[in-house]
């Protein structure tokens, strides 16, 4: 981050609110690690994925970011100024140079589901040079509408990843992370996660490989729903 002037970007256009609020370094993508939204970002937040809109960040500090970002709360150009999605999020950066670690508050508001809003807390570190442990923690308040994600008041998340120079292959990996997910309500349970990526393999410049566990207890926080697990295989390709 040093290396860069600091500055002011804007951007505009299709945003995606999940690029620029409740960031972090390593479970953040399905594509490159955790295959589960409840990793990939916080199950309390409750920001568009697509929608026209703008962004501001200020970047190229070597000990903080900011960004801020307004849009449509869905992928529709109808009433382009009203119900929008806003949200704010800073990140401080320490010790990059050796054992980085980043903290991420940031806060949000969705109006197009009755002007909800949240905050949410991600914070990682590196511990040593192969190991880097993470968590989130997320609060939503209720709003008076279906579906049982609504029902969501706060969550969190915990793991780590280590990467494969620890045993003599750098570009591999494995990761486990669980979490829960509470609710507005005393009727629901606590719904519990968790998954681990237990070998990512790069095969080459093109290709990656990784094994997947995953599991689920209380979905939705249904007491009757018993624990659900699967097992897979991604494989990733590009040209």
């Amino acid at each position: 981050m040093g290396n860069v002037a600091p500055d002011w970007v804007l951007d505009a256009g299709k945003i995606a609110a999940t690029n620029y609020i409740d960031m972090a370094r390593v479970a953040n993508n399905s594509v490159n690690n955790f295959l589960s939204a409840a990793f990939t970002n916080s199950m309390t937040y409750n920001g568009p994925f697509r929608g026209g809109g703008l962004a501001l960040r200020y970047v190229g500090s070597a000990s903080f970011d900011f960004r801020a970002v307004a849009g449509r709360p869905d992928n529709s150009g109808d009433n382009a100024a009203s119900n929008l999605f806003g949200g704010a999020q800073t990140t401080l950066f320490w010790n990059q140079e050796n054992e980085p670690g980043l903290l991420v508050p940031y806060v949000w508001q969705n109006g197009g589901n009755g002007d909800r809003t949240g905050a949410g807390v991600n914070l990682d570190q590196d511990i040593g040079a192969h190991v880097t442990a993470f968590g989130r923690f997320g609060w939503t308040d209720e709003v008076d509408a279906g579906g049982p994600d609504q029902a969501i008041e706060t969550s969190w998340m915990a793991g780590c990843e280590c990467r494969g120079d620890l045993w003599s292959a750098p570009t591999d990996s494995f990761a486990l992370a669980a979490g829960t997910a509470a609710s507005h309500y005393a009727t629901l349970e606590d719904e519990f996660v968790f998954e681990g990526y237990y070998y990512k393999h790069i095969v080459n410049d093109h290709c990656e490989v990784s094994l997947h566990l995953q599991g689920i207890d209380k979905l939705a926080g249904d007491a009757a729903r018993e624990l659900i697990t699967s097992l897979g295989v991604r494989v990733d390709v590009w040209l």
